[in-house]
């Protein structure tokens, strides 16, 4: 079903409760990714078309499919698209024009998604800490993040919910604290009660 241009759906934003619609596979893992990110504070679909001006002189609009606001201020764009789709829809020329022309002066950022973009995992693991985000424990989290604070180095989250909340409820909280930033997967994969989390750190460049 990813790959269905046709998939209709929408998914509500734990964050604002706004309702996020969107047409494709592509779109919602999109969508889910940007939800589940601490990075980002609000997401919308489709904000008002912008235009710009092709290589031949002739105005067009171009409406993305996700905004999104971030914690820092910035406000991104992003178009999405199949990657099969990428190059006969014209769609990276489309967006240095946009780019070039300054015409969407309210997006500091510009950023294309397409499958390579969004692995399987990823996806699959954006949706989990979002449904986890929706339906928060907020004193389950707070015993969670307080035996959190004392790790050094990655442990299981299996490990980590026995010493805390034990078995659904514990995995709920460590998917919050992941949605928050506070806790970071280590390593890739489908997160599982034997992967492994570890305290946020802050990038050194």
């Amino acid at each position: 079903m990813r790959n269905d241009r046709n998939l209709r759906g929408i998914i509500v934003n734990p964050k604002t409760r706004r309702e996020i619609k969107f047409e494709s596979g592509h779109e919602r893992d999109a969508a889910y990714l940007l939800i589940a990110s601490p990075d980002v504070v609000d997401v919308i679909e489709q904000p008002p078309a912008v235009p710009y001006v092709d290589s031949q002189g002739k105005q067009h609009w171009h409406t993305f499919d996700l905004a999104a606001r971030l914690t820092s201020g910035e406000r991104g764009a992003y178009p999405v698209k199949a990657t099969s789709m990428v190059e006969r829809s014209g769609i990276a020329e489309e967006l240095n024009h946009i780019r070039d022309q300054g015409s969407a002066p309210w997006a500091d950022r510009i950023c294309l998604r397409t499958g390579e973009h969004m692995s399987r995992d990823a996806a699959d693991n954006a949706r989990l800490i979002a449904d986890a985000t929706r339906w928060k424990n907020a004193a389950d989290v707070e015993v969670v993040r307080e035996f959190a604070r004392t790790l050094v180095g990655s442990i299981a989250i299996r490990t980590l919910t026995d010493a805390t909340i034990p078995a659904a409820a514990g995995m709920q909280a460590v998917l919050c604290l992941l949605a928050e930033g506070f806790l970071n997967l280590s390593g890739t994969g489908l997160i599982e009660y034997s992967s492994h989390v570890q305290l946020w750190t802050k990038p050194t460049n």
